[in-house]
């Protein structure tokens, strides 16, 4: 059994008695069991006795502005997969009708979006969540997994797509192909002309390759 990856949440039942929260998970429970074949489920109970101990556990923590993540994505084609009629399925149930969205979306051939969303059934993604309290060193070590090892895993499968942006990882090394395709010259075009003095600055936007973040925190040129 591969136990290493899959689908996690949580579900808070606020003033409820433990047998009420279950009843509730109920007709979710039975419809899974169909599954109990395919995959392992699983669901744990926890009950506190006031507020402030279930907020203590549940939300204090995490980092006061958000969740610390390292992730990567990739948009998968139809020919990087052997088998595709499975993986439809899927998607079909877990993404919904494939016009909707991204397709609908990318009618507009204008628009900013890496081409690869017009050949992408579907997007994988994958990510880490180091502990709060994890040294830098540890942090490192999972950046540098999900760059080097598992995103590049997933450049080996699909090399010719790229990205979500929204679920990219910011540390990878080919980041303007991964994020903007073949679509970057025009964005460095419009950059140039509404932002000539680059105003507007992160490290994986359009025309961030002209800057270089030095360790002491300095945004330097590059020459």
């Amino acid at each position: 059994i591969h136990a290493t990856s899959g689908y996690t949440h949580g579900i808070w039942a606020i003033g409820k008695p433990k047998d009420e929260a279950e009843a509730t998970f109920a007709p979710v429970r039975k419809a899974l069991s169909k599954f109990e074949k395919a995959f392992f489920i699983n669901e744990t109970y926890i009950t506190y006795n006031d507020y402030w101990s279930f907020y203590n556990d549940e939300s204090a923590q995490y980092d006061p502005a958000g969740i610390s993540w390292a992730i990567t994505s990739r948009m998968i084609t139809r020919d990087a997969v052997s088998d595709y009629t499975p993986v439809r399925e899927a998607v079909e149930v877990l993404s919904g009708k494939p016009e909707e969205y991204v397709y609908e979306d990318a009618k507009d051939r204008t628009s900013g979006l890496h081409p690869a969303w017009r050949t992408s059934p579907y997007v994988l993604a994958t990510w880490r969540n180091p502990a709060n309290n994890a040294t830098n060193a540890e942090r490192k070590a999972v950046n540098d997994d999900i760059t080097f090892v598992k995103g590049a895993a997933a450049k080996k499968l699909a090399p010719n797509t790229g990205a979500y942006m929204n679920e990219a990882d910011r540390n990878d090394p080919d980041y303007i192909q991964t994020f903007y395709g073949a679509n970057y010259p025009s964005h460095l075009a419009a950059k140039n002309k509404y932002d000539p003095q680059h105003v507007f600055h992160c490290p994986t936007c359009v025309g961030a390759e002209a800057f270089v973040d030095r360790p002491d925190g300095a945004l330097c040129r590059v020459h």
